[in-house]
């Protein structure tokens, strides 16, 4: 017979045939009648080696599968205000206006920081070598304080120290203008030593981070001005 897969048994064996397409020696429980079987759904296909793979639930494994299935999109109706038939133009519907909102969420975002820029410039304090920006945000990420931070680089007469603290770890990014001599490198390296924390950078735009306490946080700009004055005395 043309087995499909040879049978790893000797003596009688049970041959399921599908006429003129599949002969498979199987030893499962076979039912006499298919209908004994109950529901069948095949629910996932995929293609693997050139063939087709089925996955199937069948009897009470399929009730079961559909019972959850009918529970989930009960629910996701319910929450919509819909009814099955209409729940995948909802949902559809409902993803456009969010991604409509992502993308005004997005311009919003960049019109509050160049709102934010703004402020921190005009708020500037004055220094020898020009004016300073000292800020520490709560929870803020690495990421915002990188871009707010490649923003102010731009002004050729300031440095800006941005950190964000978390409660436990600070972050710190230290941008600094083309016309301040600091650099922005060793800015970072000194106020970092003073928690054990490391990064890197170059003379414009530098970030690093470590582990802080409250009062280590409250006391972090404590010595910004002398670290500067040194800088200026001291061009890199």
């Amino acid at each position: 017979m043309p087995f499909r897969r040879p049978p790893k048994v000797s003596g009688q064996i049970r041959v399921v045939e599908i006429k003129g397409f599949d002969y498979s020696a199987c030893g499962a429980t076979h039912c006499p009648q298919t209908g004994m079987i109950g529901l069948l759904k095949i629910v996932k296909t995929e293609r693997k080696n050139k063939k087709l793979r089925l996955y199937f639930v069948a009897g009470r494994q399929a009730l079961a599968y559909f019972q959850n299935y009918h529970r989930v999109v009960t629910d996701i109706c319910n929450q919509l205000s819909t009814g099955p038939e209409n729940v995948t133009n909802v949902v559809n519907a409902r993803l456009e206006q969010m991604e409509s909102a992502e993308k005004e969420l997005k311009n919003l975002r960049v019109e509050l920081t160049s709102f934010e820029i703004q402020t921190l410039v005009s708020e500037a304090e004055p220094i020898a070598a020009g004016r300073l920006v000292t800020k520490i945000y709560p929870n803020r990420s690495i990421n915002e304080l990188r871009d707010l931070a490649q923003r102010l680089k731009t002004e050729e007469n300031l440095v800006a120290l941005l950190a964000g603290f978390d409660g436990k770890k600070l972050s710190l990014l230290v941008s600094c203008g083309a016309k301040i001599g600091v650099s922005a490198k060793e800015l970072l390296t000194q106020h970092l030593d003073q928690i054990g924390g490391r990064g890197g950078g170059d003379a414009r735009l530098a970030q690093g981070g470590g582990e802080a306490t409250p009062v280590q946080v409250e006391q972090f700009f404590d010595h910004t001005r002398d670290y500067i004055q040194t800088g200026v005395e001291k061009p890199f």
